[in-house]
């Protein structure tokens, strides 16, 4: 698996009968987060480990620390076990026999991708460096629904979401890594974006953003 954070965005925009409102269903995906921090909040071993805690140590236990775990991964992900926790399920806590595991054999990105947004696992699909994917996704499928027709957008740091949803194939946007985001119009906002992006240091070369990108850029198309 990568060691780097993926983030990926989906908006549709969907008619509701009852509310006459539009409404949005948000798919966000990482890679690489464990499961531990999601259930246990901070890994006190990590955070008194110099080759992980970057020389804040004390900053991490002040900030997320908490003797109850519970409390602990409030303090981490305060959203996740807020509104959330709250307003839907988490799945996962493998502490509980909770667990969540893909079918393919490799977990690994482009696999492990590939399986979510197709349903099923492909064992032909076996690296990183995949061409486009050939399988038809519930992307392109709600793409291809009248009702969500030009309303499916994805946003990804990382450069291989054009082959994992195969965006030359199916048609709807994918911004991924150094894409440039808005149209052949763009707003302030949108070109201080993109240059940013592009001008700042790039830790991973071409092929991945740094996250805080991809978020302004699902923001403002939001």
């Amino acid at each position: 698996m990568k060691n780097f954070f993926i983030f990926l965005f989906l908006a549709i925009a969907v008619s509701t009968f009852a509310q006459q409102t539009d409404q949005k269903i948000i798919i966000i995906t990482t890679d690489g987060f464990r499961w531990q921090e999601v259930f246990n909040g901070m890994d006190s071993a990590i955070a008194n480990n110099g080759k992980f805690n970057q020389g804040v140590s004390a900053y991490l236990f002040k900030t997320y620390w908490h003797d109850d775990a519970t409390e602990r991964r409030k303090k981490l992900l305060p959203f996740l076990w807020s509104t959330i926790a709250m307003n839907g399920q988490i799945l996962g806590n493998r502490q509980n026999e909770n667990k969540v595991n893909v079918r393919n054999p490799y977990w690994f990105s482009y696999p492990g991708y590939s399986e979510i947004f197709t349903g099923f696992a492909d064992t032909a699909i076996n690296s990183n460096g995949y061409p486009p994917n050939p399988n038809k996704n519930v992307l392109a499928f709600l793409n291809d629904q009248p009702a969500y027709k030009g309303k499916v957008a994805v946003f990804g740091a990382w450069d291989a979401f054009d082959r994992i949803l195969n965006e030359e194939q199916n048609k709807f946007p994918v911004f991924s890594a150094f894409d440039s985001f808005g149209g052949s119009n763009r707003s302030a906002a949108e070109r201080l974006i993109n240059g940013m992006n592009v001008q700042l240091h790039k830790p991973w070369g071409d092929e991945e953003c740094l996250d805080v990108f991809t978020n302004f850029g699902v923001l403002l198309y939001l």
